[in-house]
């Protein structure tokens, strides 16, 4: 089994490293579009058109499933990916959805891009499933950028989580999702932001369960074989490599560098 995954950068290795602790015996092909991070910023069409370009590319390399690890790309283009595509696409939404309904809950925090919030998905998706639930949505493109460079402590950090933060550490919430794959970096900071008192959600666990228990077999529980990880960017890939070296600590990804995703064109979107 061949499963690629996309994120614009960095944050969708949360993603890969969750598939990978569920899925040891696959092959995992990981594309950053870091030349193009981020997308929350971007206007819908653009945000499609990456997402297939994306797309495209690791078809192109014969996967058998896709998972969006980029909440913007899952809020905007999943529809349009799963009935073009010709394979399972899983995104982050539901899933993380689905774990903050595991608690119990008075109101519910959703922290993510511009084009993630207003396109409502989280909002909507809570509201079918806890109506009751107060839901509070805010928008914090700061924090992807500073993930990129690297920024994951320190006193820019801690300005920048006052100015998104502060007002919803007022509210007293039950759970706080991390609606960006970008944002578990910072996990350490936002405990200590909130006390430790709001139960933090990110997706990276959720879709990993999602896409093991709908592609599982057999030769997966052989936990001696371990799958093959490939990595692609469409920057040059030194500082995803410094940076996903420290993630992952152990592995030791590199990185090819892609030249232009638009050229690959073999799923026919």
């Amino acid at each position: 089994m061949r499963i690629g995954v996309f994120d614009s950068g960095l944050g969708g290795l949360t993603v890969f490293r969750a598939l990978r602790n569920a899925l040891p015996t696959a092959d995992l092909l990981y594309l950053g579009d870091t030349a193009r991070t981020p997308y929350g910023s971007k206007g819908e069409h653009t945000i499609l058109r990456y997402s297939r370009e994306c797309a495209d590319f690791l078809c192109s390399r014969s996967i058998d499933a896709l998972v969006i690890a980029c909440n913007t790309s899952s809020a905007i283009a999943i529809e349009e990916l799963k009935k073009d595509l010709p394979l399972p696409v899983f995104g982050t939404i539901d899933a993380a959805v689905g774990e903050s309904m595991r608690g119990e809950n008075a109101s519910i925090g959703i922290i993510a891009t511009h084009a993630t919030i207003a396109k409502g998905a989280y909002q909507r998706s809570i509201a079918q499933k806890l109506p009751r639930v107060e839901v509070i949505a805010k928008a914090c493109p700061l924090f992807v950028p500073l993930v990129e460079n690297g920024i994951l402590s320190g006193p820019v950090l801690e300005a920048t989580l006052d100015l998104y933060l502060a007002e919803l550490r007022e509210k007293r919430l039950s759970t706080l999702i991390l609606g960006c794959t970008h944002y578990p970096f910072l996990r350490p900071a936002f405990e200590r932001y909130f006390h430790g008192e709001v139960r933090l959600i990110d997706c990276a666990d959720a879709v990993a369960r999602e896409v093991a228990g709908a592609l599982t077999q057999e030769p997966w529980t052989n936990k001696a074989v371990t799958g093959r990880s490939e990595f692609y960017v469409t920057d040059e890939p030194s500082r995803f490599d410094y940076l996903a070296r420290v993630f992952f600590e152990q592995e030791q990804p590199q990185a090819v560098q892609v030249e232009e995703l638009a050229t690959h064109r073999p799923c026919g979107i």
